[in-house]
């Protein structure tokens, strides 16, 4: 990857040198990406797991992976099946990697769901929640602090205040 890279950039540099605008090559190098990426796609094969565990394993070849190789081609190989989604792998919207201070690569573990990394705003709050079916955030999960020591006790939904509301999102657990 790093002499692909290499050679982009070298060639980027000649096209400059001919003085075509680095605009005009940044969007060749994008219209070239879509079209590879279409080429990839038409060309593509349906993998056997040795084949997954392959790649995988060329994949994490030198990067610091090599105490927990094997548990980790593994984890790939499960996260790539898990978000198959009519023949393809979206690994950009389906996979989000969080990284925790503390414990060792040994520690990784595959979640099928989501995993909100934020401290809880009170302690009874619940740390896992198992069967979850959907959860809307209309605002920020993070506890503002007021000015004035105050409680709201909602019992219904129609008691949540609706102004200054953002985007909502649609988050789902299978």
């Amino acid at each position: 990857m790093v002499v692909l890279a290499g050679e982009l950039l070298n060639k980027a540099h000649a096209l400059v040198e001919q003085g075509v605008h680095a605009t005009t090559i940044t969007r060749g190098y994008g219209l070239a990406s879509l079209k590879a990426l279409e080429i990839l796609d038409e060309i593509a094969i349906d993998a056997s797991d040795d084949v997954l565990e392959n790649i995988a394993k060329t994949a994490l070849t030198g990067k610091s992976a090599d105490l927990a190789l094997d548990s980790l081609v593994k984890l790939c190989v499960e996260t790539a099946k898990s978000i198959k989604e009519g023949g393809k792998v979206n690994i950009k919207e389906n996979i989000n990697i969080i990284h925790q201070r503390g414990g060792s690569i040994k520690d990784t573990k595959f979640v099928h769901g989501l995993v909100i990394d934020k401290a809880r705003a009170h302690k009874n709050m619940p740390r896992r929640i198992d069967n979850a079916k959907i959860a809307v955030l209309d605002t920020g999960i993070e506890v503002e602090k007021t000015q004035v020591k105050s409680k709201l006790k909602i019992t219904s939904p129609e008691l949540i205040p609706r102004q200054g509301l953002r985007k909502a999102s649609l988050l789902r657990r299978e």
